[in-house]
């Protein structure tokens, strides 16, 4: 199952997936809602009956000079950024722990460990993810619970065009295709960080 808030463009996703696995669907959400992480589980739960992995990618930039980024604006990137994972993965993680298995991703980016101009929110927002991540993964040692941290560089995605302001970094951006293989690949290997190529498991 599949999730985000353009219709349009998730069902687009939703098909893609379907070639390989019939029954994939996509429930649209705004995760900035409660009410929508509530909505988006409880779906994913009627029409699968469990969740065995919970990938958390939802997020949003926000390019402005620390000056000018108020608590308003911090607020609404840690919901999109933070609260919204943390959001969902309590709301499957008792379930997992219950059955001794499952696995949960969450993506942040190096801008948590690197701060870059103008990216003050975003990087506070994926700093703290980082850490609630690895917390949750010292609390559930031993009980079967895959808990993962992946951090990515610069990904080709429309993230970059979000903005009014443009980005600072002009370098390389990479495929979006190595998010989803490093996801997998912590999956499948139970990984707990992975960063630029490397993994500690």
């Amino acid at each position: 199952m599949v999730t985000a808030r353009r219709k349009r463009e998730l069902e687009v996703t939703a098909e893609r997936c379907r070639h390989h696995t019939a029954d994939s669907l996509a429930v649209s959400g705004d995760l900035a809602k409660p009410l929508d992480c509530e909505r988006v589980v409880a779906t994913a739960l009627e029409r699968l009956g469990r969740v065995d992995i919970l990938v958390n990618n939802a997020g949003m930039s926000m390019r402005r000079h620390a000056l000018d980024t108020t608590p308003v604006d911090l607020e609404r990137v840690l919901q999109i950024n933070f609260l919204a994972a943390v959001r969902t993965t309590a709301a499957v993680l008792p379930a997992m722990v219950e059955r001794g298995r499952g696995s949960v991703v969450n993506v942040t980016s190096v801008a948590g460990k690197i701060p870059n101009p103008r990216e003050s929110a975003y990087g506070a927002s994926k700093a703290a993810l980082h850490l609630w991540t690895h917390a949750l993964a010292v609390d559930l040692d031993a009980t079967g619970v895959h808990m993962g941290v992946l951090s990515p560089g610069p990904i080709d995605t429309d993230i970059w065009d979000s903005d009014e302001i443009p980005a600072s970094y002009r370098g390389r951006r990479y495929p979006p295709e190595v998010v989803a293989d490093a996801t997998a690949r912590m999956v499948e290997k139970e990984v707990a960080q992975l960063r630029r190529g490397r993994c500690t498991s």
